[in-house]
């Protein structure tokens, strides 16, 4: 049985969400190291003509929007989770002060009920 405690619950989320950053990271810098050599090859092949700088700049771009992911959930998306692990935390370390009020009888509603509607 998992712990139902809420800041487990925080830390598998942020441990989750770094290993699927770790893993966007991996395939981002491939992608990118890739687009680069790509777009230099293909720049060289066309013998820097026009249309070769603009295949070797598409491709530079294309390279560094496949990091945008990882670099999201490493400069933003993490930083929520742990605001709400620690006010979790503090929330669960607060004071709880239960008080129970006895309602009263039925008769003592009746009579209140009754001598208000006397009075209008």
């Amino acid at each position: 049985m998992r712990n139902s405690n809420p800041t487990a619950a925080y830390g598998r989320r942020l441990r989750e969400l770094f290993r699927v950053g770790r893993t966007s990271l991996v395939i981002g810098l491939v992608a990118l190291a890739s687009a680069i050599a790509l777009g230099d090859f293909l720049a060289a092949l066309m013998k820097g003509g026009r249309i070769g700088e603009i295949v070797r700049e598409s491709l530079t771009i294309g390279g560094w929007v496949s990091m945008w992911r990882p670099l999201e959930i490493f400069l933003y998306d993490w930083s929520p989770i742990r605001s709400e692990a620690r006010l979790s935390d503090r929330l669960a370390a607060m004071p709880v002060r239960i008080r129970y009020h006895q309602r009263h009888s039925s008769r003592c509603m009746e009579s209140r009920l009754a001598s208000g509607a006397a009075k209008r």
